[in-house]
């Protein structure tokens, strides 16, 4: 019954315009519903998204860069204060995922931490490339 309603409410509308100046009112109705359809389209897009980029791998063995790694409290207490990232990467077995940088005057401080199984992780913290603290969660 709502699909006739509205049948008819459009019937009656047509019907109004039909009957003064019949080709010249349709006519402008058309134009306008089409100039103003292609104007809210322009408006709507939006340029300043990029598209989203999807991973694509020839080779299946390559792992992503985010994959949980085996962490283990014994390679954790190998790291000491002093050594440099170069280092910790070498223990650990991987790159960590630097989580701050900051640097005044001739200091700079990073920090970097590595995400096990499990919610296990190691966080390192450098000031001018030289450990000065590390912490763990989760490691046995």
């Amino acid at each position: 019954m709502e699909n006739q309603r509205r049948f008819d409410a459009a019937s009656i509308i047509l019907m109004f315009f039909m009957t003064k100046k019949s080709h010249i009112s349709v006519l402008f109705i058309v134009l306008c519903g089409a100039f103003g359809c292609s104007i809210a389209d322009k408006n709507n897009m939006r340029a300043d998204y990029p598209k989203p980029k999807t991973e694509t791998s020839s080779s299946p063995e390559v792992a992503p860069k985010n994959d949980l790694l085996p962490l283990l409290f014994a390679n954790y207490e190998q790291i000491e204060d002093g050594m440099n990232y170069e280092d910790v990467v070498k223990i650990i077995g991987s790159d960590g995922i630097e989580t701050r940088r900051s640097s005044l005057e001739n200091v700079e401080l990073r920090d970097y931490k590595w995400k096990g199984e499990n919610y296990q992780r190691i966080y390192v913290s450098f000031r001018n490339d030289k450990l000065i603290s590390k912490s763990q969660s989760g490691l046995k």
